[in-house]
């Protein structure tokens, strides 16, 4: 089983079982990394948004037939109807079977009542579950979108062990999936203060540097102008300004 830091590649530990082939052996090496940082997987942007836009289609009809139904309850009144907008207790009679039953008119009355209560429920509670999945996506997407792309260093250790004397470890449409735009590395990567200290050190060295030259030339033209006019030559009009 190939195992070790990344760097190390085919660092092999002493195994007499024969290593499976394909998904197995690529797994088994992604886990082998003590630091974690082959679980380099895509987190497709694409279908991510697009899976959002059919949940929030779904929730604009949702909200449409409750709006749709509480204008219906408006427009044709009834006092169960109008308890029911206003009791949680009262929309529930009117679920029970119970509400169906009766003689003549009244009848009718509670039966269309309770048709539409039935309605409301049944779409109370697809809000409850449509909801819950819609803001869960939608939290789970801000997660993943604060993932960050990997090195380039982690990338090309990567590649180099997946991809070897003209063979990927898999095969398929799978064994493009290194190249994607949307790689996101689950570990992220370590902050190495020492190299932003040292190259911070060096640009402002390399800035002082630049800056003490062109006081040099400052000088050195100053005095070139100063022994100019002495010699009675004169400044040009931008020296004037």
């Amino acid at each position: 089983m190939m195992t070790g830091d990344i760097e190390l590649g085919h660092r092999q530990c002493p195994s007499t079982a024969p290593e499976p082939p394909g998904y197995p052996r690529w797994a088994s090496w992604i886990a082998s990394d003590p630091d974690n940082e082959p679980f380099l997987f895509r987190k497709f942007d694409e279908l991510g948004a697009l899976n959002l836009l059919y949940l929030q289609s779904d929730m604009i009809h949702l909200e449409a037939q409750l709006k749709e139904l509480a204008l219906e309850e408006v427009r044709q009144p009834d006092i169960d109807s109008i308890d029911a907008a206003r009791q949680w207790e009262a929309l529930l009679n009117l679920c029970a079977p119970s509400m169906i039953t009766g003689n003549s008119n009244s009848a009718n009355v509670e039966s269309k009542a309770s048709v539409r209560a039935k309605k409301k429920m049944e779409l109370i509670l697809q809000l409850r579950a449509k909801m819950k999945e819609y803001h869960e996506a939608l939290l789970l997407q801000s997660k993943v979108a604060q993932l960050q792309s990997p090195s380039g260093r982690v990338l090309r250790a990567v590649k180099q062990m997946f991809s070897q004397d003209g063979y990927t470890v898999l095969d398929g449409r799978a064994k493009d999936y290194l190249d994607a735009d949307d790689l996101v590395a689950l570990k992220s990567p370590a902050i190495d203060h020492l190299s932003n200290y040292l190259r911070k050190a060096m640009a402002t060295k390399s800035n002082t540097g630049q800056a003490d030259t062109c006081k040099t030339v400052d000088r050195e033209s100053d005095a070139s102008k100063s022994k100019g006019s002495h010699n009675g030559l004169a400044s040009s009009p931008s020296s004037w300004q």
